[in-house]
């Protein structure tokens, strides 16, 4: 999302961070990368933390009233595309919807037609249902004593209007989890 961020700026960028802190034992590493990246090409990312709990209900309301005080901010950063239910019509209704661009995580469908439409400015697909297939081809290779590469790069991709082709599912791993099964010797 930072790297996604920098380029669309060109450098420097002022981004709100959202996300709901309770999940930082996972997702720690999401936040702090995001903040690298940015502060790394000289801008700043201040932090929304909220409940998920109240996604889709008061988080809207609560982003408007932040980018209203803060109104240098251009980037919104959400840890997972859930988080952001809501917030699209709501900068569209505060007038703030030309201003503003909605970076986020693990997009659903709904996200890539927002992509399509707009409201949206990019998404990152990872790993979300892939790392649970690398992780039980980790434990088969461990019991069968056959060596774990602990340096595999997870997959992501950067969605934008541009790219986006199919919006009826989730995006998932490119050959997953074919490749597994055939590693495996099963079939699907």
């Amino acid at each position: 999302m930072g790297d996604t961020i920098v380029a669309d700026a060109g450098g420097s960028a002022k981004v709100l961070f959202v996300w709901d802190p309770n999940f930082s034992g996972i997702h720690g590493p999401v936040k702090t990368g995001l903040e690298g990246v940015v502060q790394g090409a000289g801008g700043t990312v201040s932090t929304l933390e909220i409940s998920a709990a109240n996604v889709g209900q008061s988080v809207p309301s609560r982003v408007i009233s932040y980018l209203q005080s803060h109104p240098d901010i251009t980037y919104l950063g959400f840890l997972v595309s859930d988080f952001n239910a809501g917030v699209a019509p709501a900068l569209k209704a505060a007038g703030m919807s030309d201003k503003i661009k909605i970076v986020a995580r693990a997009p659903q469908a709904a996200n890539l037609v927002a992509l399509q439409n707009g409201t949206e400015f990019a998404e990152v697909a990872d790993e979300n249902i892939g790392g649970g297939w690398r992780c039980t081809d980790a434990i088969i290779r461990l019991l069968s004593g056959t060596p774990v590469e602990n340096d595999v790069k997870g997959w992501h991709q950067i969605f934008t209007k541009d790219n986006v082709t199919d919006t009826t599912k989730q995006p998932v791993t490119p050959g997953v989890p074919d490749s597994f099964l055939d590693a495996w010797k099963l079939t699907a």
